[in-house]
């Protein structure tokens, strides 16, 4: 079990490093109308989205850690299980906001990068290493922090 923990907690620093978590932002301040946000709410909010897939995955860890189940801590069965639900949701509520006029086009490059990452590891767990490499600087680049945190 020592030896899945060593492999899980690596695992989780780096899905973190782009951990766009499950479940919705339901900040009052979302983008649900279609309206262009600006860049700085876009920011506010994508970061948001990021913080907190963040939070669940860290908490999943700390989760699968405590059960004492060996399958829990496998850590095929937790990109599978956990990571890839998890930034699946995140994908989709990041590209639910309305980015700034003018910036859709780089947003976009941001998420479909992320989403090559996600499904290669969907595919092949092993993809792990390196998958989210690209959306991390894409998202640094454009100034979003907490999405592009290592």
């Amino acid at each position: 079990m020592k030896k899945r923990l060593a492999v899980l907690i690596p695992l989780t620093v780096v899905m973190a490093g782009f951990a766009v978590g499950c479940g919705s932002s339901s900040d009052d301040s979302s983008s649900d109308s279609g309206t262009a946000l600006t860049k700085a709410e876009y920011v506010k909010q994508a970061d948001k989205i990021c913080s907190d897939g963040s939070a669940a995955l860290t908490k999943a860890v700390a989760d699968a850690t405590k059960s004492g189940d060996a399958s829990a801590t496998d850590p095929t069965k937790f990109t599978q299980d956990v990571l890839i639900p998890n930034l699946q949701g995140q994908v989709d509520d990041l590209r639910a906001l309305s980015p700034p006029a003018g910036d859709e086009e780089t947003t976009a490059k941001i998420y479909d990068s992320l989403q090559s990452g996600i499904d290669s590891v969907n595919e092949d767990p092993k993809n792990l290493n390196g998958a989210f490499n690209e959306a991390s600087q894409l998202a640094g680049d454009y100034g979003m922090p907490a999405c592009a945190a290592s």
